[in-house]
């Protein structure tokens, strides 16, 4: 996955260091905040998301709340 490899890219020191780890951490967290919040509002997490709307298409797995990741992620 590209979020694999853009952490990998950014843990060797080079000319492409920074500009990986700033994506990485840009890209992950959008990521996450997007997963969270559509299982927040769904109790879903979907396999696929509208690059348009941020909604999910096509369920992955009904997910039970769990408050204490709310807690450790900040939310």
């Amino acid at each position: 996955m590209v979020i694999q490899r853009l952490l990998e890219i950014a843990q060797v020191p080079g000319p492409y260091q920074q500009k990986a780890r700033d994506i990485y951490t840009n890209l992950r967290l959008n990521l996450v905040n997007t997963v969270f919040n559509s299982w927040k509002k769904t109790g879903f997490a979907w396999e696929q998301y509208n690059p348009a709307t941020g909604k999910g298409q096509r369920t992955w797995r009904r997910l039970r709340r769990c408050p204490q990741i709310a807690v450790a992620v900040g939310w």
